[in-house]
C-alpha cells in the first residue's frame, strides 16, 4: 500500500524481515519449501557423458546432497543466503541492463531488497519463479490503468507480493512445470546468464525498432519535488 501511494519500498519494511530471514531459517533449520539444491540423477549421467573429464565433479548422482540431511541449520541458512542473492540479483540485473539500454530506471531498489527479502523467506528456486509469475499479476491490473491514464511509470512491489503468495499457496500445481529447468543443476545459473544476456539483446532490438519510427529514444528528463524519507520516518 505505501508503493502505491508514495512508489517508494522502505527499507524500514524490508530490511528487519530480511534479517528474521536468516535467523528463522539457521535457528529453525526446517523452514523451506525445497531444499537448496536438487538436481535428476539421469539427467546429471547424460550430461556427464558428454561433457569434458575435468568436469566430471558438477554431474553427481545425487538428487539432493547429503549434507543437507547431516546439518539441517546450516542448510536452513544456505536456503536464505541463496535465496536473497538469487532474489535480490535477479531484479539488480534487470535494473542495471534496462538502465544500460534504456537510460531509465527498469526496476527500483526497493524491488532489489523486497526480493532479497523474499528470497531469504522461500529459498532461491521459488524466489525465481515469483520473478517470473508478477508480470501476469501485473498484466490486467496495469494493461486496465494504461487504458486509463497512461501512467509511465507503475509500483511494481505490490505484484512481486501477490507472485509470491501464488507461489506460496500453489506450490504443488506450479513446482511440476518448473522442475525440469531447475534440475538442470549445474547448467541453471548457465542459462540464467543467457536468458539476462536475451534480454539486453530484446531491449536493444524496442530502440533500434523506436530510432526507425522516429521515436524518441529516451524520455525527456522530469523534474520532480520528492520529499526524502529519513529512516526515522520509514
Amino acid at each position: 500500500m505505501i508503493e502505491f501511494d508514495l512508489r517508494i519500498i522502505p527499507d524500514g519494511c524490508t530490511l528487519p524481515a530480511l534479517a528474521i530471514g536468516f535467523v528463522g531459517g539457521f535457528a529453525i533449520g526446517q523452514v523451506y519449501i525445497i531444499p537448496v539444491w536438487t538436481q535428476d540423477p539421469s539427467m546429471m549421467a547424460s550430461l556427464q557423458r558428454i561433457s569434458p573429464d575435468w568436469l566430471d565433479f558438477l554431474f553427481t548422482s545425487t538428487e539432493i546432497p547429503d549434507w543437507t540431511i547431516g546439518h539441517p541449520h546450516q542448510h536452513g541458512l544456505a536456503v536464505s543466503v541463496a535465496g536473497m542473492l538469487a532474489g535480490g540479483g535477479a531484479v539488480w540485473a534487470v535494473r542495471l541492463i534496462g538502465f544500460g539500454v534504456l537510460r531509465q530506471e527498469a526496476m527500483g531498489f526497493g524491488d532489489v531488497v523486497l526480493m532479497a527479502m523474499i528470497g531469504s523467506f522461500v529459498g532461491w528456486q521459488p524466489v525465481l519463479m515469483v520473478f517470473f509469475i508478477a508480470p501476469a499479476c501485473a498484466l490486467l491490473v496495469v494493461a486496465t490503468a494504461w487504458v486509463i491514464r497512461r501512467p509511465r511509470e507503475i509500483p511494481y512491489g505490490p505484484y512481486l507480493s501477490a507472485a509470491t503468495l501464488v507461489v506460496i499457496l500453489f506450490w504443488k500445481q506450479i513446482w511440476p512445470a518448473a522442475e525440469r529447468w531447475f534440475d538442470l543443476g549445474p547448467l541453471v545459473p548457465v542459462t540464467a546468464v543467457f536468458g539476462l544476456a536475451m534480454l539486453g539483446v530484446s531491449l536493444a532490438l524496442v530502440q533500434l525498432i523506436k530510432l526507425a519510427l522516429g521515436i524518441p529514444l529516451y524520455p525527456e528528463e522530469e523534474v520532480r519535488y520528492v520529499e526524502e524519507w529519513t529512516p526515522a520516518d520509514q
